[in-house]
């Protein structure tokens, strides 16, 4: 009956369904690999919370960056119900997909959206 730690529930879940190391902050070794941020949200009541979640992934190759965020935009998009502990009323795609380079890792292609999830811990 708290807030959900909404970086480390998304990465778990991320993490079984993608192909690719997931993480909530950059890997320095892999050449393919998503993060997961939160980057603000509000929330209403002790229980429900309203994330806004940056997904980005990192690939060698604009189109596979593509790819991978179009993955991760297919598992986030379908939550709905109860999920690891976790009821998912809503989730919104507010921003993105974006090509979004990263100046600290010039060889890698990176694709980022954002998204709105309305959550209840249980």
């Amino acid at each position: 009956m708290a807030f959900v730690d909404v970086e480390d529930w998304l990465v778990v879940g991320l993490d079984a369904r993608l192909s690719w190391p997931v993480a909530s902050k950059p890997q320095q070794s892999a050449t393919r690999f998503v993060v997961v941020r939160r980057t603000g949200g509000a929330a209403t009541l002790r229980v429900f919370d309203r994330p806004l979640v940056v997904v980005e992934t990192y690939a060698p190759f604009e189109g596979q960056a593509v790819e991978m965020l179009n993955e991760a935009r297919a598992y986030l998009l379908a939550l709905r119900g109860i999920e690891r502990s976790v009821n998912v009323y809503r989730v919104s795609e507010v921003g993105g997909p974006g090509n979004l380079p990263d100046p600290l890792r010039p060889k890698l292609a990176r694709y980022t959206a954002t998204f709105e999830l309305h959550l209840i811990g249980l």
